[in-house]
C-alpha cells in the first residue's frame, strides 16, 4: 500500500514540476466568477428586449484564448433570446487580452477553447 501512495505522489509532484499543462484564467482568478462579474458590468441590454421577454436571459457561448490571451473565434451556442446574442458577443469580443492568462503546456501558451453559460437577471430587475 506505501508504494502504490509513494507512486502516485510521485507522479502528480512530477507532473506539478514539469508543469505539463494548466488551463486559461481571466484575471488572475480561477473557476467563472470573477469573469461572470466582469460579464455583468459590461453588458447592456437592448431596448428592443426589455419588454419582450420573461425570466433571466441565458446564453452559451462558446469561444477560445489564444497564446497571446486574445478572445477568439467567439460563437454563441444556444440563447433565450436573439437580441441578446449580438451584446453578448459584443462584450466577449471587446475583452482586453490583458484579463486573460493563456492555457500552458510544457510552460508554452497554447490556444484553448472554451464554453461558458450565463445566466443574467431580467433587465427590468437590474439597476
Amino acid at each position: 500500500m506505501k508504494k502504490i501512495y509513494f507512486i502516485t505522489c510521485l507522479l502528480v509532484l512530477s507532473c506539478a514540476a514539469f508543469g505539463q499543462q494548466t488551463t486559461p484564467s481571466f484575471d488572475g482568478g480561477s473557476g467563472t466568477e470573477k469573469l461572470s462579474k466582469y460579464i455583468a458590468s459590461q453588458l447592456s441590454y437592448p431596448e428592443e428586449i426589455k419588454d419582450s421577454i420573461t425570466g433571466n436571459l441565458a446564453f452559451v457561448i462558446k469561444f477560445a484564448i489564444d497564446v497571446d490571451g486574445s478572445v477568439v473565434d467567439t460563437e454563441i451556442m444556444q440563447s433565450t433570446h436573439p437580441f441578446f446574442n449580438n451584446e453578448v458577443l459584443k462584450v466577449f469580443n471587446s475583452m482586453p487580452k490583458e484579463l486573460w492568462a493563456p492555457a500552458l503546456n510544457r510552460g508554452k501558451p497554447i490556444k484553448t477553447q472554451i464554453m461558458y453559460q450565463g445566466v443574467f437577471g431580467h433587465p427590468k430587475t437590474l439597476k
